[in-house]
Parts: C-alpha cells; sequence; structure tokens
C-alpha cells in the first residue's frame, strides 16, 4: 500500500539505495558548517579532531548510512524527491538530484518490543558488518577518513556509543510510540542547499498519506529544534526526553529530543 500510494506522486522516487540516499543524508545531519552538525554526532566526531566540512558530511552520511541500512534491512523503504538543478545562470541544468529523502518502516510492538536480548545484539552486529562492507563497494564507498587504520579503528569506537544511542531510541519507542503497528519514521534529510523551498513539507505530506491510507499512525525521534517544522506536518508531542550516554573517552553524549506521532487522519 505504501508504494502504491507514493508511486502516484510526481518526482517520487522510490526504493532508493543506502549510496543514493547517503550524499543528502550526509549534507543534513552534518551541516555544512560544525554548528549544523546534528548534536548527537557533533559530540561523537570529537573522537576524530577537527574536521572540514566535507570530512563531516561524509563521516555523518556514513554513520546515519547504518541506520539507513537496518531500517531497509528489516523492511523498510527510501523514497525522496527528485528535481532538476539549476545552472549558474538560474534556468534547468541537464542533471537531476534528490532535494529531500525519508526512510521508515512499519513497526510491529507485538513483535518487537522488548529488550535487546544476546541474539537481538548479534544479529544486529551482524547486519552492521554486512552495512559496512556494502557501504565499503558500493557506488559511494566509505569516507576518505576511514582509509587511515588509526582513524578506522576510532570509527568502531564511534559505533559503540552510537549502538548505545540507538538502544536508548529503541527504549523510548517501547515506552512512548503508539501500541499498535504503526510506521516508524528514522530518518527525514532536506539538502541544505534545498532549504525553504518545501521539500521537507512534500516528504512529510506524502509521508502522511501512506499514514492516512493505511490507518496507521506514524512516530519519529527530532531534535528539539525541529519540533515547529513536524507540528506544522500533523505531529504531536509525545515526550520531552534528554537522551545520554558516557563514554570514558568522549565523556557524556548527549542530546535535548522530542518524540512524537501523527494519528491517521479519515478520509473525507
Amino acid at each position: 500500500m505504501a508504494r502504491q500510494v507514493l508511486g502516484k506522486a510526481d518526482r517520487t522516487v522510490l526504493g532508493l539505495q543506502n549510496h543514493e540516499i547517503r550524499p543528502v543524508i550526509g549534507k543534513a545531519f552534518g551541516g555544512t558548517t560544525i554548528d549544523k552538525c546534528e548534536t548527537i554526532l557533533a559530540c561523537v566526531f570529537k573522537a576524530f579532531g577537527t574536521l572540514s566540512d566535507k570530512e563531516r558530511q561524509e563521516m555523518a552520511a556514513c554513520d546515519m548510512g547504518f541506520f539507513a541500512y537496518h531500517t531497509i534491512h528489516k523492511g523498510g523503504l527510501a523514497f525522496g524527491i527528485q528535481e532538476d538543478d539549476t545552472n549558474k545562470d538560474g534556468g534547468s541544468s541537464s542533471s537531476s538530484s534528490l532535494k529531500a529523502v525519508v526512510v521508515f518502516r512499519e513497526y510491529d510492538p507485538a513483535k518487537e518490543n522488548h529488550t535487546p536480548n544476546f541474539l537481538d545484539r548479534f544479529w544486529s552486529s551482524v547486519t552492521d558488518l554486512r552495512a559496512y562492507y556494502h557501504m565499503k563497494f558500493d557506488p559511494l564507498g566509505l569516507p576518505e577518513l576511514l582509509k587511515d587504520s588509526s582513524q578506522e579503528k576510532k570509527f568502531c569506537k564511534s559505533g559503540e556509543v552510537s549502538d548505545l544511542i540507538f538502544e536508548k531510541f529503541h527504549e523510548y519507542h517501547v515506552q512512548y510510540a503508539p501500541q499498535e503497528k504503526h510506521w516508524y519514521i528514522a530518518i527525514v534529510a532536506t539538502d541544505p542547499e534545498s532549504h525553504g523551498k518545501g521539500y521537507g513539507k512534500q516528504v512529510m505530506h506524502l509521508m502522511g498519506q501512506v499514514a492516512d491510507a493505511t490507518g496507521m499512525a506514524c512516530y519519529l525521534e527530532s531534535p528539539q529544534y525541529n519540533r515547529r517544522f513536524y507540528e506544522k506536518c500533523g505531529y504531536e508531542v509525545t515526550k520531552d526526553v534528554t537522551v545520554s550516554v558516557i563514554d570514558k573517552e568522549l565523556g557524556e553524549v548527549s542530546a535535548d529530543l522530542v518524540l512524537m506521532t501523527r494519528k491517521p487522519q479519515p478520509s473525507s
């Protein structure tokens, strides 16, 4: 049903692969400048010292690429809005690119609402390994920074911190998300160069159409600074939380988040 709904929309690309969405995700989460980097990633990236904007975006794309891979691996779908690029004169270019993307999946509390056990963590590690090699050999490849073995070791260490953070996300999901089947929106990203042009609203509107057509709610976690955007898209605050993990090397990695839900709207 989700594919049917999204397939009717203009300029929408379905079934995007990991390497196709990572550039947009990297720029969105890594930020065009360090102060615009997503809070948790900014804390995790302290392990690498001072990064250039390009390095930070590549690392953000890789880090979030694992999350995207897990989501798609569990039956999820990635879609986005694609439009022609503009040239220096403001006219249409012969090339096109993704402006905004969403990665989501169906979440079934009856099967998933439990504390991760040894087997869960084992298969999660296997999926991480598969994601790593998938990204290493896909058309985009891994960040240049990780060609340095010492930096790769730091990345593996930071990955352990990221895993702990995502376990926290799962705890919040179990406690505060709808208790019936719903759509879990894992990633929403808009190319910073396309901000203010309505692409983010478009993908969220399409996600709302999927929710309404299937009669299922949507749930997501968001940094506090994106709260108003999602409220305008019909989402309501379920809980304000502070996710916090203590690491010996990085210190405290924390961020203020808002958990939000959108109820399906009846057809008129």
